[in-house]
């Protein structure tokens, strides 16, 4: 097996940059509600996730939109929920090189990890480079379908400049795959707006960008009304 881990990490901080254009929408979680459990819907919820667990490659953009911030009002999606494998993850991923054995079981760990965080972002583009090391083409882009869709359904909601234009996300841990994927490096520095945006500030970089905005108050919302049950 080639050095895994050395090509990994370079690929996981060298996220190619999107280009955006004006035309975005901030989510209608009301709008969503009504669809996703409506089951004569095409977003119905339940026919939605499996057509995404299976892989479903025909999938739009704006089914993504419902199932990326229609998953906030599955009774699966914790806020702030952390991953029970990471730990797992990482020690494999210290090892430095992987054995096929190895290999094939770090692939299960991270497909462990989709099941609590489906949406997590990390986690697919691991599984890209997984599976091409595997030599499993079909697999490794069902991966990459899923993470760019579920990057654009994000970047579709606005362009991160105002706390009018902010990106919307489910979890804070998107906001810094986010920046990775425009190719931008996080400074160190967040704040939380009166407007519920998460602002974090990037490092230097050529088009002169401080920093983005994050709405997370759909996840603060959540939390909010499963603390009050």
């Amino acid at each position: 097996m080639r050095k895994f881990i050395i090509i990994l990490i370079i690929l996981l901080f060298s996220f190619p940059a999107w280009s955006q254009s004006g035309d975005f929408k901030k989510p209608d979680y009301e709008n969503m509600r009504k669809y996703i459990f409506d089951n004569n819907s095409p977003y119905f919820y339940p026919t939605l996730f499996d057509r995404y667990q299976q892989g479903d490659t025909s999938m739009t953009l704006e089914d993504f939109r419902f199932l990326y911030f229609g998953y906030t009002f599955h009774s699966a999606y914790i806020p702030y929920q952390e991953s029970k494998y990471q730990a797992k993850m990482l020690s494999y991923l210290k090892k430095g090189r992987l054995s096929t054995a190895e290999l094939n079981e770090f692939i299960k760990i991270a497909e462990l990890n989709l099941k609590d965080l489906p949406f997590d972002i990390r986690t697919l583009h691991i599984l890209v480079f997984s599976y091409s090391q595997k030599k499993d083409s079909v697999m490794s882009s069902i991966s990459k379908f899923k993470k760019e869709m579920v990057i654009k359904a994000i970047l579709s909601t606005g362009n991160g400049r105002t706390e009018q234009t902010a990106y919307h996300v489910i979890d804070p841990a998107h906001e810094y795959d986010i920046l990775n994927e425009l190719g931008l490096r996080f400074a160190g520095t967040s704040n939380l707006t009166n407007s519920l945006c998460d602002y974090l500030i990037v490092q230097p970089n050529e088009q002169n960008i401080r920093g983005f905005y994050f709405d997370i108050s759909r996840i603060l919302k959540v939390k909010a009304e499963r603390q009050s049950n």
